[in-house]
């Protein structure tokens, strides 16, 4: 991940972690979201970060299927145009990258059928995003992929 997101990387952090409430084994997490202002801590573990620890914080816990649909109603084109640039980039078709990410995000990926995926784009750069077009700053942290699978952006 640190090799496609360089500007996501959230640093000097570390100081915060004492004072997260959340569960212990994610208040890194939390910290990092805290660190660089994000607004939407983006995870599959929603049960880590209850609404009495990140409320005072005024960033949303969001699985990532919910946060990629809202991508989606926000800008649909930019979205496509990941999503068709990381299939390419991870040389497989739109198709298997669909399939693929079903499996973790069915319910952003099911409005896609496959006569419809000759014109979608990038998947994890979505999640991950970009902040020359996302309008929002996010912390995401996807348990399963990396034990410390974290990234954030400011608002620009």
């Amino acid at each position: 991940m640190r090799d496609f997101f360089r500007d996501s990387l959230v640093k000097d952090y570390e100081q915060l972690i004492e004072r997260m409430t959340n569960h212990p084994k994610d208040r890194h997490v939390l910290a990092a979201a805290v660190a660089c202002r994000a607004d939407y801590l983006v995870t599959f573990n929603l049960k880590h970060f209850s609404l009495d620890s990140v409320g005072t914080h005024g960033l949303t816990v969001i699985g990532p299927s919910t946060f990629l649909k809202q991508l989606v109603a926000i800008n649909p084109a930019i979205v496509e145009e990941r999503l068709c640039d990381h299939a390419k980039a991870i040389g497989v078709s739109i198709d298997d990258l669909l399939s693929r990410l079903a499996g973790s995000v069915a319910g952003f990926v099911s409005p896609f059928s496959s006569h419809e995926s000759d014109r979608v784009t990038s998947a994890m750069e979505v999640v991950i995003g970009s902040s020359q077009h996302l309008p929002v700053g996010v912390i995401c942290h996807v348990a399963r992929a990396q034990k410390h699978g974290y990234a954030g952006l400011r608002r620009g």
